[in-house]
C-alpha cells in the first residue's frame, strides 16, 4: 500500500464540511440566480436576449469543460490548495462581473467565475472524502453537503428576485463577495487531511480529450432546442464530441497514469450512480427551466412569487439528503437511491396532469413536494458511490465523476424536454415533456435497483 502523509493545517472535520458546503452552494446557486436578473441587465448594458444568454451559456460551458481538468489538479497538487485558488477565482470574478462596464467583459467575466466554481466543487467533495472515515459518518457528511446543491440550484430564482427588486441586479455577483472573504479567511483552519506521498502525475493528453469531448457535447445540448437536431451545426458538434471521445478512451488505454481507469467503468455500482445522477437532473433541469416559464408567462406570476411556489420542493430536498445519508451510512446507496427516482417519476407524473393554464395552482404542490424527496433521496447515494468507487488519491477525480454527470443531465433535460415543449403550444408541450421525464426516472429507478445490487466497498 502506498503510504500516506498528512498535508495542509489541522482543522475539523466539521469546519471543512461547513465551508465545503458554504462554497458548492455560492458556485450552484450561480447556474440559476442570473436568470431572472437577465431583463433588467439586458436593458442596462444594452444587450440583445441572444447576447444575454450567453452570459449563462458562458458559465455552463466553462464548468463543464473544466471539471474534471480541475479535479485532477486537485488530485495532484492537494484539494485544499485547488479549493482556495477556486475561491479566490470565483470572487474576482464575481467582483468583475458586478462592475462590468458591457456584455463582453461580463461574458469573459463569467468564465473566470465559472472556472472558480469547477475547481471548488470537486475540491470538496474530495477534502469531505478525507475528512471523514468510510461509513455512515461520511455518508450523513455527504448527505450535508448534497443538501446544499439541491437548495442553491431551488433558490437562485428566489434569491435572485429579492435582490433584482431590493438593491438591482449587480447584487446577484456582488453578494458572493463577502462569502468568499470569509471562507478565505477560513480556510487556515481547513485540512487536506491524508495525501498520497506520491500523488498521481497528469494525464495531459487524457485531459485535453475528455475537454474536447464534454466542450461540444455541451454546446450541442445547449443550441440544440433553438437550431433543431437535425441542424448541420448541431451534429458536427456532436460528431466532434463522439471523435474526441473515441480518441480519449484510446489515449487512456495507452497511458501509464490516466485521468480515467477504464476499468471503472465496469464497476455497475458507479455506472448506476452516474445513470441516476443523469437521469435526476434531466428532471430537474427541465423543471427548473420550463416551470419557471410556466409560473411567469402563462400564470402571471412574478419571479418572486414562482420561486417561492415552488420552494415545498426545495424545502424538501433540504430535509431529505441528510436523511438520506443516514440510510446509505446504515444499509447502502440500493433503497434509496430506487425509492429518490420513483418518487421522480411519480412526481413528473402528477405534474404532467396537474399543469394547466386555468387550473387551481396548489394542484402542483404534491408534486414540487414528491420532486424534491426524489431528488433529496437521489443525490447522496450519486455522491457517496462515485467517492467509494474510486481510490483515495483520485477522490477529485470521484467528485467531477459525480458532478459532471448531473451537469451533463441537466444540460439533456432543457435540451430534450425543449425540443417537446417548443414543438407546439407551450402547455401540452410541456405535458408531453413531464411524461418523457416520468418514464426516464421510472427507467432510471429499475436501473438503479439492478445496478446497485452490490453495495460499494
Amino acid at each position: 500500500m502506498m503510504t500516506t502523509t498528512v498535508r495542509g493545517r489541522a482543522g475539523t472535520a466539521g469546519l471543512t464540511l461547513a465551508l465545503g458546503c458554504l462554497t458548492v452552494f455560492m458556485a450552484n446557486l450561480d447556474t440559476t440566480i442570473l436568470n431572472v436578473a437577465l431583463p433588467t441587465m439586458g436593458h442596462d448594458l444594452g444587450a440583445a436576449t441572444s447576447g444575454l444568454q450567453w452570459t449563462v451559456n458562458a458559465y455552463v460551458l466553462a464548468r463543464a469543460g473544466s471539471l474534471f481538468v480541475c479535479a485532477s489538479l486537485g488530485d495532484r497538487f492537494g484539494h485544499r490548495r485547488i479549493w482556495i485558488l477556486g475561491l479566490a477565482l470565483f470572487g474576482l470574478g464575481s467582483l468583475a462581473c458586478g462592475l462590468a462596464p458591457g456584455l463582453g467583459a461580463m461574458i469573459v467575466f463569467r468564465v473566470l467565475q465559472s472556472l472558480g466554481g469547477a475547481m471548488m466543487t470537486p475540491a470538496t467533495l474530495a477534502m469531505l472524502a478525507r475528512a471523514y472515515p468510510q461509513g455512515p459518518a461520511r455518508a450523513q457528511a455527504l448527505g450535508i453537503w448534497s443538501a446544499s446543491t439541491g437548495i442553491a440550484m431551488g433558490l437562485g430564482p428566489v434569491v435572485g428576485g429579492v435582490l433584482v427588486d431590493s438593491v438591482g441586479w449587480r447584487s446577484v455577483f456582488m453578494v458572493n463577495v463577502p462569502i468568499v472573504v470569509i471562507a478565505l479567511l477560513s480556510s487556515r483552519l481547513v485540512s487536506d487531511g491524508t495525501r498520497p506521498a506520491a500523488p498521481p502525475k497528469l494525464d495531459l493528453l487524457g485531459q485535453t480529450a475528455i475537454v474536447a469531448t464534454l466542450f461540444p457535447v455541451t454546446y450541442a445540448l445547449i443550441t440544440a432546442p433553438e437550431r433543431g437536431w437535425d441542424s448541420p451545426v448541431t451534429l458536427a458538434l456532436l460528431a466532434v464530441g463522439v471523435l474526441a471521445a473515441w480518441a480519449f478512451v484510446v489515449v487512456e488505454r495507452r497511458s501509464d497514469h490516466p485521468l480515467l481507469t477504464l476499468s471503472d467503468f465496469r464497476r455497475p455500482a458507479l455506472l448506476g450512480a452516474m445513470g441516476l445522477a443523469v437521469a435526476a437532473f434531466v428532471t430537474l433541469g427541465g423543471f427548473l427551466f420550463f416551470n419557471t416559464l410556466w409560473l411567469q408567462e402563462h400564470r402571471g406570476l412574478s419571479a418572486l412569487q414562482a420561486g417561492l411556489l415552488t420552494a415545498p420542493a426545495t424545502l424538501s430536498s433540504f430535509l431529505l439528503s441528510p436523511l438520506a445519508g443516514r440510510i446509505v451510512g446504515r444499509i447502502g446507496p440500493r433503497v434509496p437511491a430506487t425509492l429518490g427516482a420513483t418518487c421522480l417519476a411519480v412526481a413528473t407524473g402528477w405534474l404532467a396532469l396537474t399543469v394547466s393554464t386555468t387550473g387551481p395552482l396548489w394542484t402542483v404542490l404534491p408534486g414540487y413536494v414528491l420532486l424534491g424527496v426524489g431528488l433529496g433521496l437521489t443525490n447522496t447515494p450519486v455522491n457517496t458511490i462515485a467517492v467509494a468507487s474510486m481510490p483515495e488519491e483520485r477522490a477529485g477525480v470521484a467528485g467531477a465523476i459525480a458532478t459532471t454527470s448531473r451537469q451533463v443531465g441537466s444540460n439533456l433535460g432543457v435540451a430534450l424536454l425543449g425540443t417537446i415543449v417548443f414543438s407546439g403550444a407551450f402547455v401540452p408541450g410541456l405535458n408531453h415533456a413531464y411524461v418523457l421525464a416520468a418514464v426516464l426516472s421510472a427507467a432510471a429507478a429499475g436501473f438503479a435497483w439492478w445496478a446497485l445490487r452490490v453495495r460499494p466497498a
